[in-house]
């Protein structure tokens, strides 16, 4: 009786016991992940493809059946022989079934496939099925606008003859291999942004006048540098240089003042005759609510305009590329209106990075500017944060200039701005896929 008390109160070896039971469970959520995850990109592969063959049903629609029951034949076959070139393996492609619906204007399609699984298999589920749908206008005389927004940054650059093959063979698809009135397409290139072009008489488009609430949004208001007065510069590490205000300056002391040189960058920024720009930066301490002599900081302005900067800096100009327009302005097709800023573009402007040899920063890879002259009574000359946010630089007369606008080392504040986009027209060609070209970095 003694001995069976000790065995039922010895704990020794519980963890290997729990590790045990658990590792069972574990193994099957593994198997689950993996074999989801395989599920899904064959779902993905099967929406793409049945998208891109309705596209072709659609803009080609003449060349089928008259008669009901036939077309919807004619249609599943071509839908079929899309997904079979779809390049997913043969046990899938084995179990692709295609079914269209055909309406007075609409061509209604769903498939599905059957995918084998891996793990899950140790629970007896050997397989599991995905499905997907999609639906075109597919009248005679319905117009078709398709944009090919292709991947032209560096990491593409071995695979651009692959990327221009393939929507070349998507071209032909979707126009049968000749001009067709009711189809038109684009190409949009991007990289970091994309370039709409310097618009000749659409400068309503742009934001020139810095109104739009995301303009400059990564330098406005920035804290760039600390003023070396006693309470302050001695303190710098209770604070971050490089963050922005929060949006709310009600509370804060201006002790303004800086030298002529800086005031006079300003007034250029903003058409501000020199008298009146006398404050570039604003030398303000934190609100009362916090510790009122703990902090003492340069900041930028509240608005900074993009356009100006470019004009700004000598050998060089805006190339056209755009930022992304604020929500819900990204994902709709609300045209840019003048009195509503936000529907306007922001001109890109991509900031020069730090200079090399600043304690412990290394040099930008967009190093383009001079980051001196600084003023002496701030700490800029040891932070280089402080030195990446101030718009100081940014003048006609730096001497350090060196901006790059060909590969393979590009630099300026063009970096990563792709070339043009091509509008959407009826008589798209080979060559001008040929012609796209990923920019150097």
């Amino acid at each position: 009786m003694r001995m069976v008390r000790r065995a039922a109160e010895d704990t020794s070896g519980v963890v290997a016991v729990i590790c045990g039971l658990a590792f069972v469970p574990l193994v099957l959520f593994i198997g689950f992940c993996i074999d989801f995850t395989n599920a899904s990109r064959v779902e993905t592969s099967l929406q793409a493809t049945l998208d891109a063959g309705l596209l072709s049903v659609a803009t080609n629609f003449q060349e089928f059946s008259s008669e009901g029951e036939m077309r919807r034949f004619e249609i599943d076959r071509r839908l079929m022989s899309f997904l079979q070139a779809s390049g997913l393996p043969r046990e899938v492609l084995d179990t692709i079934e295609v079914e269209s619906t055909i309406s007075t204007e609409n061509v209604f399609a769903t498939a599905s496939a059957t995918v084998p699984t891996y793990l899950m298999r140790i629970v007896g589920l050997d397989t599991m099925n995905v499905g997907v749908r999609a639906e075109v206008v597919a009248a005679n005389d319905a117009p078709v606008e398709v944009a090919l927004a292709l991947d032209v940054t560096g990491s593409m650059v071995a695979d651009m003859g692959t990327l221009r093959s393939g929507a070349q063979g998507f071209l032909d698809k979707v126009t049968g291999g000749r001009t067709n009135p009711n189809v038109k397409v684009g190409v949009v290139p991007f990289v970091a942004a994309v370039n709409i072009g310097n618009p000749t008489g659409r400068s309503s488009w742009i934001d020139l006048n810095a109104n739009s609430a995301h303009h400059a949004m990564n330098l406005e208001g920035a804290w760039v540098a600390m003023k070396k007065i006693p309470g302050c510069y001695e303190q710098e590490g209770d604070g971050a240089i490089g963050g922005g205000s929060d949006g709310d300056s009600r509370g804060w002391i201006d002790l303004s003042h800086i030298n002529g040189m800086v005031a006079s960058v300003i007034g250029e920024l903003f058409g501000i005759p020199d008298a009146a720009a006398a404050n570039p930066y604003e030398l303000r301490q934190v609100p009362a609510s916090w510790s009122e002599d703990s902090h003492c900081y340069w900041m930028n302005p509240e608005k900074i305009n993009n356009t100006r900067l470019f004009e700004l800096l000598p050998g060089t100009s805006w190339k056209g590329c755009v930022e992304a327009r604020p929500d819900p302005y990204d994902v709709d097709d609300t045209p840019p209106i003048a009195g509503r800023p936000n529907t306007l573009w922001v001109p890109y402007f991509w900031p020069d990075g730090i200079d090399a040899g600043v304690l412990w920063y290394n040099e930008s890879s967009n190093n383009y500017l001079s980051d001196e002259p600084f003023h002496p009574d701030t700490n800029m000359a040891d932070h280089g944060w402080g030195r990446f946010y101030s718009i100081t630089k940014y003048r006609p007369d730096n001497k350090s200039v060196h901006i790059v606008e060909t590969g393979p080392s590009v630099k300026g504040p063009n970096r990563a701005c792709p070339e043009p986009l091509l509008p959407l027209t009826t008589r798209l060609q080979c060559h001008q896929f040929q012609d796209r070209q990923p920019p150097a970095l």
